[in-house]
């Protein structure tokens, strides 16, 4: 794979993303505003919603992108994605909104009421800009996805930034009024840059259990993928006050930067690794495997290290109020994660080969060891040591899944390649000069 050849696309990606990075600034301008108790209560409806949503992206919008590049079922995709998004929204909203009183007393926390009376209408907000964004991303409308987000976390950034300059705390409900801004307005862009592309029918051959039995697999997989990096504050709930989960995600909030450049690589790889495997081109999959892993791996474990010698100290000891200074220990633990998060790359193209049932064995074991660490340190009631749970799950995922696509020859790393984009990089320079 030539990296030239699509830099058009990677600078809207690396943009969007970039995005992710000033947001996560301002947003840790918000946790100078709220308190540790709220930021808790913020983030539990945030996870809940980012799960719910997750499960709908791979039950129902990953069809279009896994089947939508057929023009002659791309409309009738388009139609059976969007009537299982928006039921499967409703029906997981609804649920858990019928069990809140049950959910608020297993977790000991009354105020968690507050939350499951937001989600409802988050879940409706968010329905349009989930839907068009998939859209966009099937065409590789990286500029749209930048707009669509900058109206995302543009509007959010700049009401967050006036309760800085009026010097206003920000409650639990100012808190949540922001997202559901940025999300109403999100949409509408959303929406309107994708209009032409908003076309239903019930013509073509493909058939709604063609999407199932592709989807279910893939759901399942995901679902407990995404649990342990959404729900694992319900999980640590249960153990740990709402402070010590207030501290936990806020230095979960921080360490989203390395995971938002991991899903940026991942939206380039996922439908290019359909397109290389439907070839059978394994030629171009193994260069942009092995070129996407090492440049992700170099960059990580190069911030991290800049990051653990002193510059998050300055960033939480800078931008956060004293009593968040604590989720520096959280976070300097969490970023033993850089050394695994880019092998998150191999789920996509597992899934990408059709490998449903043996990801979902690896994610399985995967999810079982991050459970254990959590009820372990959770037992042992060692706040500080929460974070190990998330790179527990990191590195099972990693090591099995570098294994299983070396044995069967998917995809072929060496611990050389994790360092090929310096030579590569190097190459690139000396050829412009």
């Amino acid at each position: 794979m030539q990296i030239q050849n699509h830099l058009g696309k990677i600078s809207w990606t690396l943009a969007d993303k970039f995005l992710y990075v000033i947001y996560g600034f301002v947003f840790l301008i918000q946790i100078t505003l709220i308190s540790i108790s709220d930021l808790a209560l913020f983030n539990f409806l945030i996870a809940i919603n980012t799960w719910i949503f997750i499960i709908s992206d791979s039950f129902a919008l990953q069809a279009i992108i896994q089947f939508g590049y057929d023009t002659n079922n791309q409309k009738r995709v388009n139609l059976y994605s969007l009537l299982l998004h928006f039921a499967i929204i409703i029906i997981f909203t609804f649920l858990i909104y019928i069990l809140r009183y049950p959910i608020t007393n297993i977790l000991d926390e009354p105020r968690f009421l507050e939350v499951t009376s937001y989600l409802p209408f988050l879940s409706l907000f968010m329905l349009p800009r989930t839907y068009c964004l998939k859209l966009m991303l099937r065409k590789h409308n990286m500029d749209k996805i930048f707009l669509s987000n900058l109206a995302f976390f543009g509007l959010m950034s700049f009401r967050i930034i006036m309760f800085k300059i009026n010097n206003q705390a920000i409650l639990l409900d100012d808190a949540v009024n922001i997202y559901f801004e940025g999300t109403i307005f999100s949409s509408i862009v959303a929406f309107l840059l994708t209009i032409k592309e908003l076309k239903f029918s019930f013509k073509g051959d493909i058939s709604l259990k063609d999407i199932v039995n592709f989807s279910f697999p893939y759901t399942i997989t995901t679902g407990i993928y995404t649990a342990t990096k959404n729900l694992d504050v319900l999980i640590l709930k249960l153990f740990f006050s709402l402070e010590s989960i207030g501290l936990y995600s806020a230095a979960k909030s921080i360490f989203r930067f390395f995971e938002e450049g991991i899903n940026g690589v991942n939206s380039l790889i996922y439908p290019a690794s359909v397109r290389a495997i439907k070839n059978n081109d394994k030629k171009l999959l193994q260069s942009m495997i092995s070129k996407a892993i090492s440049f992700t791996f170099i960059g990580f474990v190069g911030v991290a290290i800049i990051l653990i010698l002193g510059l998050s100290e300055y960033i939480i000891g800078t931008l956060m109020k004293s009593n968040f200074v604590n989720s520096l220990d959280y976070f300097n633990i969490m970023l033993l994660a850089c050394l695994f998060l880019p092998f998150n790359i191999f789920y996509f193209v597992l899934t990408a080969a059709g490998k449903h049932l043996k990801l979902m064995k690896i994610v399985g074991f995967s999810f079982i060891m991050a459970i254990i660490s959590f009820v372990l340190i959770g037992i042992s009631r060692i706040s500080i040591l929460m974070p190990l749970g998330y790179v527990t799950f990191y590195f099972a995922f990693a090591v099995q899944s570098l294994y299983y696509v070396n044995k069967n020859n998917i995809v072929k790393i060496k611990f050389n390649d994790l360092f090929r984009a310096v030579d590569d990089s190097i190459k690139f320079i000396q050829k412009k000069i």
